[in-house]
């Protein structure tokens, strides 16, 4: 999958970070840290979907520390219309 900016370059940065966190939490799937990337990058792609999917999978994995994960992104994740 590639991931092209808004003038055409690929931005393989950022597909290589997507696949290392999946990788993360295919291996560590209560690791929070790495939903928490994954969440930002996806973020910060506008990629609201997968963002939300990604809550909703760690809920899955860690019921305990579902609303501290949820807490923890909301202070952290770029206010919508960040350019970065």
């Amino acid at each position: 999958m590639a991931i092209l900016s808004r003038d055409g370059e690929a931005f393989e940065e950022y597909e290589k970070a997507l696949e290392a966190f999946k990788k993360t939490i295919s291996v560590n799937p209560k690791f929070a840290e790495a939903y928490k990337s994954l969440f930002l990058l996806y973020n910060v792609l506008r990629d609201d979907f997968n963002a939300a999917q990604i809550l909703a999978a760690f809920t899955e994995a860690d019921p305990g520390e579902a609303e501290t994960f949820q807490e923890m992104v909301l202070k952290t994740a770029p206010p919508r219309g960040w350019a970065g």
